[in-house]
């Protein structure tokens, strides 16, 4: 079972965004030590399309990957890319990130996309729970 907890929800924010304590918040610390700048900058974009709500931001930053998964990714900046779900579908107000890594690349390796496979067999399976702050 995957834990989840808010990182982004309120009033401020059009999509409230959860994350992934194992799987995102650790990893995102991890590569925060040797790219302080760059994951700084990603969070900070993660945190404007919530506001933005990532329903109306361009699809060069929340784009859709298949299998009911999304990824937030500036596609003309640095190739760090948080992948997720939406909890509510077509309401797109929370989304759940399940997973943060870096590409090697503009292509999809294998690698990557069976990273999306694993996302939505956590969804489908509901293999996460939320848990509060």
């Amino acid at each position: 079972m995957h834990e989840v907890e808010p990182v982004l929800e309120g009033s401020e924010y059009q999509t409230d965004v959860w994350a992934a304590t194992e799987r995102v918040l650790v990893a995102m610390e991890k590569l925060r030590k040797k790219k302080a700048l760059l994951v700084d900058r990603f969070f900070k974009l993660i945190k404007k399309c919530a506001v933005a709500s990532f329903g109306n931001v361009p699809t060069n930053l929340v784009r859709y990957e298949g299998n009911g998964v999304y990824a937030i990714g500036d596609r003309h900046g640095p190739l760090l890319r948080a992948s997720g779900f939406y909890v509510d579908g077509q309401a797109k107000q929370t989304f759940v990130i399940m997973d943060f890594y870096e590409k090697h690349g503009q292509k999809p390796r294998e690698a990557e996309k069976e990273r999306i496979v694993q996302v939505a067999q956590i969804r489908d399976k509901r293999q996460w729970v939320r848990v509060s702050q």
